[in-house]
């Protein structure tokens, strides 16, 4: 038995509408196999999550003067066990870049932030 403790990967990407559900369904359940769940955060109707980026934005500026784009994203959430977090970072990077082929995915840049978090689950159903 483990503790509570997780790494929370917070992972945005784009995709074009049209792609989200097809792709966003494809990368969760490829790392759900591994990690035993994760969840996507996103609308093909609309685009409830938007992205802006400079086209400098990977660098390290004071002030970005490369024009800004705007774009629909797909926001996953992965937690894992501590000792999971080298190998779930792969498995992500990994995932995308076959997603982008397998898609025709139009992307580059992937913001990957990582968090030490708290995680406990409860079983609706066994507490009456």
């Amino acid at each position: 038995m483990t503790d509570n403790t997780r790494t929370r990967f917070m992972v945005l990407f784009s995709a074009s509408p049209e792609n989200m559900d097809t792709v966003g369904d494809f990368i969760a359940r490829r790392l759900s196999r591994r990690f035993g769940g994760a969840t996507l955060l996103h609308s093909a109707e609309s685009t409830a999550l938007t992205g802006y980026w400079a086209e400098d934005g990977d660098q390290f500026k004071a002030l970005y003067e490369g024009q800004v784009h705007k774009e629909p994203v797909i926001s996953l959430t992965l937690s894992v066990l501590p000792e999971d977090e080298d190998e779930a970072y792969s498995l992500i990077k990994e995932t995308l870049s076959t997603a982008a082929k397998k898609f025709r995915m139009n992307i580059r840049h992937v913001h990957v932030e990582t968090v030490i978090t708290t995680a406990r689950h409860f079983d609706v159903g066994a507490m009456s």
